[in-house]
């Protein structure tokens, strides 16, 4: 299909025939045209090989024509047979993979059509329906003993039945997770000393997900920046992520460092020489992880993390633990009815974390794993966040210590 062709033009018209070697091809295909000096004879010899399809024999086709197998061979040399048949072979291969190209168009935009009608049902459905909040409060006549149990009821039960709020998914998996509770206040400042570490789920068609995050002594993390894209090639990804980090004064390399306070200071100073000594020993990200996806090697034998590596971002392999992944979050994410803190808070910046997390749902078939789910054509939703914090959480950082060692 030309670029600038129509796809519901090319839906509508008229489905192609395919070549297939059984059937005598069209004389205007193709390879399929006496070439010059080629008598009638010599071409219906042709005709007659090509038609054979994979069964063509020179042999067979001196026995169907009635010459003699050398007449054939000479006649095939003369008029490169061969060159002819691959020049029609690839005109076939061309029109069938034009024909496939048609036919899921045409069940794309019918799928689409289907989904637009979905919509418009459900979007009928929800102007007819009315949600009117209330809280066990709101009626004067209530049982007190009623509104004593459920005060006592924990979790999810004790936020619907009795605080009013409805704002979950049946099958939640982290519904220990509370916007009030893990979400930062907006001018949050990261500790002193904190160790700072990224990780990325990789996609293309899917956003690529970066987050940044920290960590202090007690072991707490705090997830502070979130970079989300999709359709973005990857120096075009690099760019945006520095810049996120650079926003928080940290950088993944020297490099980094150097042309951020080149731009900052342009002019040799002792502030520009005293930062450089200063935030290489504390401003400096000490690990950026990424998912399989980024190490999987390309037709090309390529990988998209020797790519970014390329634009100084050097990433590792991440822990691909599902299971493990998941119940580390939840576990940071604590237990307030239990008396557990939580250990892991997000900053209101990571909005498309945030939004994701309180959806996220049970896999009814792997106990301990969370259902998949993807964007929808508008690029909203989706678990990729949820994968590049999976990512994030587990994330170990490899410390060499010197110790001195004494006798016995």
């Amino acid at each position: 299909m030309s670029e600038n062709q129509n796809p519901n033009a090319l839906v509508a018209q008229p489905t192609p025939t395919v070549c297939a070697d059984p059937q005598p091809p069209s004389a205007a295909a193709p390879g399929f045209s006496p070439v010059a000096g080629e008598s009638d004879r010599a071409f219906e010899a042709f005709r007659a090989y090509l038609e054979l399809g994979s069964r063509r024999r020179y042999a067979a086709v001196a026995r169907k024509i009635g010459v003699s197998l050398r007449t054939v061979k000479r006649w095939a040399g003369d008029f490169a047979w061969p060159g002819r048949i691959k020049i029609h072979s690839a005109s076939c291969a061309n029109q069938s993979a034009r024909t496939e190209a048609a036919v899921q168009c045409e069940e794309i935009l019918d799928a689409a059509a289907r989904a637009r009608a979905f919509r418009e049902r459900q979007f009928v459905l929800a102007e007819a329906t009315r949600f009117i909040p209330a809280r066990v409060d709101d009626n004067a006549f209530i049982n007190p003993g009623y509104k004593a149990d459920l005060a006592r009821l924990t979790g999810w039960q004790h936020d619907a039945w009795y605080e009013g709020r409805w704002n979950f998914a049946a099958g939640q998996y982290f519904r220990n997770f509370s916007p009030r509770l893990h979400v930062l206040g907006a001018d949050f400042k990261p500790p002193y000393g904190a160790e700072w570490f990224a990780a990325m789920d990789y996609g293309f068609t899917h956003p690529t997900v970066v987050l940044l995050g920290c960590r202090d002594d007690a072991g707490t993390i705090y997830v502070l920046d979130e970079h989300v894209e999709r359709f973005w090639i990857p120096a075009r990804h690099a760019q945006a992520i520095k810049s996120m980090f650079g926003r928080h004064e940290i950088f993944c390399s020297r490099d980094h460092l150097r042309d951020h306070l080149l731009a900052r200071f342009p002019n040799a100073c002792t502030e520009r020489e005293a930062l450089w000594h200063q935030w290489q020993k504390r401003r400096m990200l000490a690990k950026f992880v990424a998912g399989s996806d980024a190490f999987g090697r390309e037709s090309s034998g390529d990988t998209v993390a020797r790519q970014y590596r390329e634009f100084g971002l050097s990433l590792k392999a991440a822990n691909m633990d599902r299971v493990a992944g998941w119940s580390a979050i939840a576990q940071r994410l604590g237990d307030p009815d239990a008396g557990i803190p939580p250990a892991l808070f997000i900053h209101p910046r990571c909005t498309r974390l945030i939004a994701c997390l309180p959806y996220l749902q049970h896999n009814p078939d792997h106990p301990g794993d969370i259902l998949k789910s993807n964007i929808n054509e508008e690029g909203a939703g989706g678990d990729d966040p949820a994968d590049a914090l999976r990512y994030l959480v587990t994330i170990q950082i490899n410390r060499i210590y010197v110790r001195k060692l004494t006798g016995f």
